[in-house]
């Protein structure tokens, strides 16, 4: 969870505290039940949008996990080629005809035309490969590796924007949460601007648990 939103809600939970402990006084003073409802309600959609964006970091993790395997995936399989045909000729010409000796550049992208290469040989290359050490599951894997190379970039970079316009929501219901907090606030020092106790009650909570930041009781306000 977001650091700044886990503050928020220890905010928000000092204040209901504090309805909930002084409301008589409070409706004392023409309180209002929509304005209580309203912070509620603005919590309740905050907690849900922090779920929300919580799953998306999750998914998005995930996801570029699983393109990481991926890659290794395919990696794995260039490399079975390079060894089997290094352990079965020492002809440079037939290690050439599978690029044995080349590097792969371009990242991802590079690794998909490489097995695409290799895909892309005659039977006899592939029947060599077979009769040398690898399997007709191997052939087929690299024949299916671009897809899921591509299929593995395409998740996580859907995951990755569903994840900024996660926190982007919730980051939107903090903003609404944190003026609710507010209203509360003002509503008190509004109305009970010598009620130290009040005051006190209402402060903004230090991460130390203490009123105020520092727990100093805030001064008594000068006569009106």
């Amino acid at each position: 969870m977001d650091v700044r939103i886990e503050e928020l809600q220890e905010q928000g939970d000092a204040t209901k505290k504090a309805v909930e402990d002084n409301r008589a006084k409070l409706d004392a003073k023409n309180f209002k039940q929509a304005k209580f409802d309203s912070f509620n309600s603005a919590r309740t959609d905050l907690d849900a949008k922090d779920k929300a964006q919580t799953l998306s970091v999750e998914k998005a993790v995930s996801a570029t996990s699983e393109k990481q395997n991926t890659k290794q995936e395919a990696i794995s399989l260039i490399e079975k080629v390079g060894y089997t045909v290094k352990s079965a000729t020492d002809d440079a010409t037939e290690q050439k005809k599978f690029k044995i000796d080349e590097s792969i550049t371009g990242g991802y992208k590079g690794i998909i035309e490489r097995c695409e290469y290799l895909d892309g040989l005659d039977e006899v290359s592939h029947t060599f490969l077979i009769d040398n050490g690898m399997t007709q599951e191997d052939i087929d894997n690299i024949k299916a590796m671009p897809e899921k190379l591509r299929a593995a970039n395409s998740a996580q970079i859907k995951a990755k924007k569903d994840q900024k316009t996660a926190t982007e929501i919730r980051d939107a219901a903090a903003k609404v949460y944190k003026s609710e907090i507010n209203k509360i606030r003002n509503f008190v020092k509004a109305n009970f601007p010598k009620d130290r106790a009040m005051l006190i009650a209402f402060e903004p909570v230090s991460k130390g648990g203490g009123r105020g930041g520092n727990d100093t009781p805030p001064p008594t306000p000068p006569a009106q």
